[in-house]
């Protein structure tokens, strides 16, 4: 797959700093994180948007994982995106995927019940930051497959 042509993209013209956060000479954590916050608000609005984001799942499953923002996720956001597709480029976290999506299904229908985490770690058995972790990983895994009615 060919990289779009990212000439008149909502990021040409802008400082390459702000979408590669966290690089050399990076300044405190809060200026990365409005930096990663600014670079998100301007993909959000990129005519590119929708083939930036095909072109770096394509790059990260199939080459070198990409640092930076694209498409408005970082490489840790896709990451997970991909984990949560099954795509990952690790066969065993592939294999895990499996056991955990029957854990992110039941996190799902407890959170369209209402559920807080800390009522879903009491039901479930977990402590609250494990099922924290749960609920956002049920999220991502809900907006990957569209799933709007759980926010």
């Amino acid at each position: 797959m060919r990289a779009p042509d990212f000439t008149h993209a909502a990021c040409s013209g802008q400082p390459s700093e702000m979408f590669f956060p966290g690089g050399a000479g990076a300044g405190s954590r809060s200026s990365n994180r409005e930096a990663k916050a600014l670079a998100k608000a301007i993909c959000s609005e990129c005519p590119l948007h929708h083939a930036c984001e095909m072109w770096a799942r394509h790059i990260h499953a199939n080459e070198t994982p990409l640092d930076g923002i694209f498409a408005g996720k970082d490489r840790a956001e896709r990451d997970a995106e991909m984990l949560a597709l099954g795509q990952s480029r690790d066969p065993r976290a592939r294999g895990r995927v499996k056991a955990s999506l029957k854990r992110h299904l039941l996190v799902l229908a407890l959170l369209e019940e209402g559920l807080s985490a800390a009522e879903i770690a009491d039901r479930t058995g977990t402590s609250v930051p494990a099922a924290e972790r749960a609920v956002s990983r049920a999220r991502l895994l809900a907006r990957v497959d569209g799933l709007d009615r759980v926010t």
